[in-house]
């Protein structure tokens, strides 16, 4: 998952909205009857605009112990590559991975695998998964 500026707050819960009230006027049940939702707003703020430096990722980073990945791959087997200008932080079940030009954050991903017994699965859930109409 993309982790993007507070400041899009609002534009991305107003695109969510306007996308779920197109999907209810154009939903033939099966799937959309002819229609595309053309966005027209104006495009979210970048998170290469915040000018966040790396050493101030890797210093919140490590200090809740997370431990730095300097060699990160994509892909799948056999065609799998080293990614250059990525650096990731892990922790127990939690991934950080930031894309970076020079010093600067371009964009930051974060990956969270959570269990549970089964008795309080549902409770679990209930504080990761966003109610759908919250966003």
């Amino acid at each position: 998952m993309a982790l993007y500026p507070y400041e899009n707050y609002g534009y991305l819960k107003s695109e969510n909205e306007q996308s779920r009230s197109f999907a209810k006027l154009n939903s033939d049940e099966n799937g959309l009857a002819n229609a595309i939702y053309v966005i027209e707003e104006k495009e979210p703020s970048a998170l290469v605009d915040k000018k966040i430096g790396l050493s101030e990722i890797g210093s919140i980073c490590l200090n809740f112990d997370f431990e730095k990945v300097e060699n990160i791959y994509s892909g799948y087997n056999p065609d799998i590559y080293k990614q250059d200008n990525f650096v990731g932080y892990a922790f127990k079940n939690a991934e950080i991975f930031v894309s970076f030009e020079g010093e600067t954050a371009t964009r930051i991903y974060e990956r969270i695998q959570v269990s549970a017994r089964s008795g309080s699965k549902s409770n679990f859930a209930k504080c990761f998964v966003p109610d759908r109409n919250s966003i």
